[in-house]
């Protein structure tokens, strides 16, 4: 939980100092002020602590509906990457508000429960995850995304090392939803088309990222192109549990991760890397 909290007062921080509009500044203030009473009354051993805690979470919950309604007042003129920070308060706030849920009905208990770590809800910004999802976690600043089908009860299938992407045997195996999420600042959920074509940001403009891939690319995925259901892109991970064949540009993670749901083995990173190269050389070598 002391990590969990860490994380928050942290993104209260960069909210605060990103958010522009007074009243929706003002709202995060109260908010934030809400969410340590809240805190203080659970820490507090001597106190009523079931009471205690019901009592300041109904006050968080107050300010937080208000909160939501002075962030959704103006979010469309936020660019994406701004409101991040916003989403990640209201996630991490909902899975406090659940554990509320949970601690009342253990209220004559001697102490309450703690608030769940971020693993432990099926979700990303207030976005439920699903079994047979692809997951790409951005790394270091976005200089590269790690994949991983997300297999349900806060676990994956990914193509990995031991300790890290690339520290130690590189290996399909299943883990732990928090070693896939690693130090990344964010995970997206992918969704892919009916049809062939790149896969999109679930809960997020479809233009957010435009591709850079040549059109050659298309033609390409759209021969093995087949969408599997969510059950059958587990069992497509699970089938491949334990092989070691890793290759940076020709089977690694992504690969891994849209062969499970597509078909196809294919890496829009490395594509996007492809086209670059050839776009340097029609440059310089005519």
């Amino acid at each position: 939980m002391e990590s969990g909290n860490n994380e928050l007062f942290g993104l209260f921080d960069i909210a605060l100092g990103a958010a522009r509009d007074k009243a929706l500044h003002d709202s995060l203030a109260r908010l934030q002020a809400a969410h340590r009473e809240y805190l203080i009354a659970q820490a507090d051993e001597n106190r009523n602590k079931a009471r205690g805690i019901i009592n300041s979470m109904v006050k968080l919950d107050i300010e937080k509906k208000k909160f939501e309604m002075e962030f959704r007042r103006i979010e469309k003129g936020m660019s994406q990457e701004a409101k991040i920070p916003f989403l990640k308060i209201i996630d991490e706030l909902q899975m406090q508000r659940d554990d509320l849920i949970q601690q009342k009905k253990i209220i004559s208990s001697p102490a309450p429960r703690s608030v769940p770590s971020k693993s432990a809800t099926d979700h990303v910004y207030g976005i439920q995850l699903l079994p047979g999802d692809v997951l790409a976690a951005s790394r270091m600043a976005g200089l590269y995304q790690h994949f991983a089908v997300y297999i349900g009860n806060q676990s994956v299938i990914h193509y990995a090392a031991e300790n890290g992407d690339f520290s130690g045997r590189i290996t399909i195996h299943e883990a732990p939803y928090d070693e896939f999420r690693g130090d990344s600042t964010f995970i997206y959920i992918l969704d892919f088309p009916d049809n062939s074509g790149r896969p999109t940001l679930r809960g997020q403009p479809s233009d957010l990222h435009k591709s850079t891939e040549a059109p050659f690319f298309d033609l390409v995925r759209r021969t093995d192109y087949h969408l599997y259901s969510p059950e059958e892109t587990v069992a497509r991970a699970r089938s491949r549990l334990g092989e070691e064949k890793y290759a940076l540009p020709f089977n690694n993670c992504e690969h891994f991760a849209i062969w499970c749901k597509t078909g196809v083995h294919e890496s829009h990173q490395v594509n996007e890397w492809l086209t670059r190269l050839s776009k340097l050389a029609q440059r310089y070598f005519g």
